[in-house]
């Protein structure tokens, strides 16, 4: 496990753990800009093997739904007296619904100053009513007491730099958990989303201290393709491959750490003293990536218009991975922590189903449970006695459900 002093050279710790020209994961390579991201949901359905293995996980009917609607939720966070803080990122606002009115309030206001941030990042659940909020443009956290902005950890601070916005977690002891790209190959830009190999990063919010904990799987450089552009424009990147899959980590508020990993498809978990619980293979019947799946993964992405033509899109899987990474679940995030401290995995919606399906593992890497929701649906997060869902309109409006947790 290494360690890193607070008091060392920021930049001896980015060419231990990646190329020294990535000393901010959040920026692309230079001269580089990204044409078309084509980003989904993940992991495929293990069908009748999974309903067959695991108890199916009823959700109640929603017993309030927000009258505010969004663009696309990052993440929500419930506070003690059930009011719902929602991150939605495009509108670029951070929201608090009360639920007992149909109104809502915009926290903060754009900025670069104290309590201001320039993109609304995601929601990360700390002691009592605090809660952290990134800022997924400058980098920078805002510590919340409840709905009030209290703090603003600047975006100089050596974890800060480290770690993307979109973090793996928090926990009540004080650590945060990120990736870092760590392995390269293939002549791509060397960016968080063509690394072939992440590392897992722990880090003390108050100390700086960090401890490397993990190597990820990455996405790799299999997907991605490089054209040039005539006139002497900078190339372009075509992210072209929406079944490209990474492993996933998520922290949790006591310290526990669960790792999904994808070849084969299990979770190993770590306990806040170090040690590690590795979970068995999970049922999964692997779906074969034929057309029918591949126009399917690139409709989510793209919508319909303009057809569908796999031979385009290079770095096809054989099979459906069993989950993908955050940004390309559209929906949801890939990794959910249930108020019982069990794990909650968004699979890939399969072209033949018209649900979304949920594995729930216990702490032992046993699969646990299934929850299934409609297929324009998706798990955004828990309360102490809530799910939340995000329901998508046609039209890519989103509304957020509360349900009663079984």
């Amino acid at each position: 496990m290494k360690r890193v002093a607070p008091g060392a050279a920021l930049g001896a710790v980015l060419t231990r753990l990646a190329p020294p020209h990535l000393v901010n994961p959040r920026h692309t390579h230079a001269g580089v800009r990204s044409v078309f991201v084509f980003v989904v949901a993940t992991a495929v359905v293990g069908g009748s093997t999974i309903a067959q293995e695991a108890r199916p996980i009823a959700l109640r009917a929603p017993d309030v739904v927000s009258a505010v609607a969004f663009s696309r939720v990052t993440s929500v966070r419930e506070l003690r007296d059930g009011s719902l803080l929602v991150a939605d990122q495009p509108e670029g606002r951070l929201v608090l619904l009360p639920w007992a009115s149909a109104e809502a309030t915009v926290i903060g206001r754009p900025g670069n100053g104290p309590g201001e941030y320039r993109g609304a990042g995601w929601l990360y659940a700390l002691p009592g009513d605090s809660t952290l909020f990134t800022d997924a443009f400058l980098g920078r956290w805002l510590l919340l007491d409840g709905s009030r902005i209290g703090a603003t950890v600047v975006e100089q601070s050596l974890v800060n730099r480290l770690l993307p916005a979109q973090l793996a977690g928090a926990d009540g002891l004080g650590h945060v958990l990120g990736v870092r790209a760590s392995l390269f190959t293939g002549r791509v830009p060397q960016l968080l989303a063509t690394a072939d190999s992440l590392v897992l990063l722990l880090a003390d919010r108050a100390t700086q201290h960090v401890d490397t904990i993990a190597r990820l799987k990455g996405r790799g450089s299999g997907g991605f393709h490089i054209g040039r552009r005539e006139g002497g424009r900078p190339p372009s990147i075509v992210v072209a491959n929406p079944l490209a899959s990474e492993e996933q980590a998520l922290l949790f508020g006591d310290g526990w750490i669960a790792v999904a990993r994808s070849e084969p498809y299990r979770v190993d978990w770590r306990a806040p003293d170090g040690r590690w619980v590795r979970g068995a293979p999970l049922p999964f019947a692997a779906v074969r990536v034929n057309d029918r799946e591949r126009c399917a993964a690139m409709e989510r992405v793209l919508g319909s218009a303009g057809g569908c033509d796999p031979s385009s899109v290079p770095g096809w899987p054989e099979t459906v991975p069993p989950f993908l990474p955050p940004l390309q679940q559209r929906l949801s995030p890939t990794l959910l922590a249930a108020p019982d401290g069990r794990l909650v995995i968004a699979r890939t919606p399969s072209a033949t189903s018209q649900e979304r399906h949920h594995d729930v593992v216990d702490r032992t890497g046993r699969l646990a449970g299934v929850i299934s929701v409609g297929a324009s649906e998706a798990l955004i997060g828990f309360g102490a006695r809530s799910v939340y869902t995000l329901a998508t309109d046609d039209e890519g409006v989103q509304t957020v459900r509360r349900r009663p947790w079984p």
